[in-house]
Formats: structure tokens, C-alpha cells, sequence
């Protein structure tokens, strides 16, 4: 059995319409022993990135990894799934938690 937890939910971010086909999107990753499925929105692309370490304001959100300049020009956040599959699914201070 597989747990589902849903990734809009946990950023307490609004969560795009459901698929006309009634498919969903997951992830399935393993957080320490366990394995979850991470619903998605959707997959966009593969790409090879390297991650730099996240400084400034952003260094004060919970949950994020680090950045990455895509080859096109455009920023990449990266979450850290291990600390954000941790959260309590009612704790609304997580993506929001960010210092002003």
C-alpha cells in the first residue's frame, strides 16, 4: 500500500484543476524506510542541473534545497522532499515561513 500525500497540500499552495481523464500525476519517492506517493500537478522535462546553495531571504524558507539557473535563463527552486514529506499535513508554517 502506498501513502499518498498530496505536494500543493503540504506547500499550502492552491492546487491546479483535476485531469479531464480523471489520471493523476505522482512521485514516488522513499522517505527513510517508506515510500510515498507524491501527487504532482504535473512533469514538465528532464534536465541535468547543479544545485547551489540558497542564500539571502530565500536561506529562511523551510523546505527548499537550494537553486539552479536553467540553460534557457530561468531559475529552478529545488525542494528538499526528505524535510517537506516530514511536515505535518495540517502545518500551515511550512512553505509560508519565509522571512520577509
Amino acid at each position: 500500500v502506498l501513502s499518498l500525500r498530496s505536494l500543493a497540500r503540504l506547500l499550502d499552495a492552491p492546487q491546479q484543476g483535476s485531469p479531464s481523464d480523471g489520471r493523476c500525476a505522482f512521485l514516488v519517492v522513499r522517505s527513510g524506510t517508506e515510500e510515498v506517493g507524491l501527487l504532482v500537478d504535473s512533469f514538465e522535462e528532464n534536465v541535468d542541473i547543479i544545485v547551489k546553495p540558497i542564500s539571502g531571504v530565500l536561506s529562511a524558507c523551510r523546505g527548499l534545497m537550494g537553486t539552479a539557473i536553467l540553460g534557457d535563463g530561468r531559475a529552478l527552486l529545488v525542494l528538499n522532499l526528505r524535510e517537506i514529506l516530514s511536515w505535518p499535513l495540517s502545518d500551515k508554517a511550512t512553505w509560508s515561513s519565509c522571512a520577509a
